[in-house]
């Protein structure tokens, strides 16, 4: 997300690659299986936005509390093929 704040979904990863992980310093968000499979991991950030699926609601709501501007989009019809938000976008790093 930034350099000081990471999300995953802990299940995906092996202990060890956990361990390397929380050795990093910075703070990290453990998504719901729910949170996940809506691809919230697969969200676009830009500044202090962040776009979101609208299916993932706790996500949302944990954004919300470290301040970020959240948008809920529904691409409930591009999840069925298994594309999330970065899959719908060209991003261009200025």
């Amino acid at each position: 997300i930034n350099e000081n704040l990471i999300a995953i979904y802990e299940p995906a990863f092996s202990e060890k690659s956990l361990q390397k992980l929380h050795s990093f310093n910075c703070d990290i968000l453990s998504l719901s299986e729910e949170d996940a499979n809506s691809f919230a991991l697969n969200s676009i950030v830009i500044k202090n936005h962040i776009i979101i699926h609208s299916g993932a609601e706790k996500f949302s709501q944990v954004m919300r509390s470290k301040d970020y501007i959240v948008h809920n989009v529904d691409i409930s019809e591009f999840l069925k093929f298994g594309g999330g938000l970065k899959c719908l976008s060209l991003q261009h790093y200025i």
